[in-house]
């Protein structure tokens, strides 16, 4: 399950160049400003996957592309005005709409399935005094019957989002901020406070849909543990990842522990 959450766009193969090997010392090596992904690779036992990265000329991320073998699995393009990500298109339509402090607070996501039926999840994101992100309701519009609604509640220890709160609806009149909850799970998570594999974005907009995944705090770093329990305290699993980062801080290698399945990511990047 969580695999969909990291990896739906940051894997890469790693660049040896830039990659600083265990017991070697340095002299205070000068790290460049920035990186940019250009590629990755996934190993796991059902093979591998690649992708590939694409920016403008702003060097703003604008596709991903994935593939297996000589086939096209997945693919999310991103446009872009006034510098800020203003759709997405990853088989659904996404259309993010701004506050005059730069903020996403709404998004709407369409997707057409073969029948000819249709299917919108909105987002409405609201933020506390300091800026961070507090709470999101999804409401879904049309499609199939008996679908629930969501709520995430995030919740900050020292600046750090470190745990939220998912809860569900069942009836489509209900209002997601408002209405009587059910719980469904706590999401713990931890960082390393280290640079991210891809380019910072409002809300981490190079991610998945939400409905399955929360949001995931890009400032904070990279993800260590992810940790989801139920309503009643019963666990259901923990995902921890482990990485090595080049001289300039970001990862060339991840190893993901998904209930002692390990699934290896390597990362190439472009050095300014």
């Amino acid at each position: 399950m969580f695999r969909k959450l990291l990896y739906p766009l940051v894997l890469s193969l790693a660049l040896v160049s830039c990659f600083e090997k265990d017991g070697e010392e340095e002299e205070d090596p000068q790290p460049l400003a920035d990186c940019l992904v250009k590629s990755s690779i996934i190993e796991n036992t059902n093979g591998t996957i690649a992708g590939q990265y694409e920016y403008n000329g702003q060097n703003q991320l604008v596709k991903i592309r994935y593939t297996s073998g000589d086939s096209s699995m997945n693919y999310a393009q991103f446009s872009y005005s006034g510098g800020r990500i203003t759709g997405k298109n990853d088989g659904y339509a996404t259309v993010n709409e701004y506050n005059a402090q730069g903020q996403i607070i709404k998004q709407t996501v369409t997707r057409a399935f073969g029948s000819g039926l249709t299917e919108t999840d909105v987002y409405t994101h609201t933020y506390n005094t300091a800026g961070q992100l507090a709470q999101t309701g999804l409401r879904v519009q049309g499609g199939l019957n008996n679908i629930y609604h969501y709520r995430y509640t995030y919740n900050y220890a020292n600046g750090v989002n470190n745990h939220i709160k998912k809860e569900a609806f069942e009836s489509t009149t209900q209002d997601p901020t408002t209405a009587q909850p059910i719980p469904l799970e706590d999401i713990y998570l931890t960082y390393d406070g280290k640079k991210n594999v891809l380019p910072e974005s409002p809300l981490n907009q190079y991610g998945v849909n939400m409905r399955y995944f929360p949001f995931i705090d890009w400032a904070a770093g990279n993800i260590t543990s992810y940790r989801v329990v139920g309503p009643k305290n019963q666990e259901r699993y923990t995902t921890t990842m482990t990485y090595i980062y080049n001289a300039q801080g970001y990862p060339v290698e991840v190893l993901t522990n998904e209930a002692g399945q390990i699934r290896k990511t390597k990362y190439s990047y472009s050095c300014d």
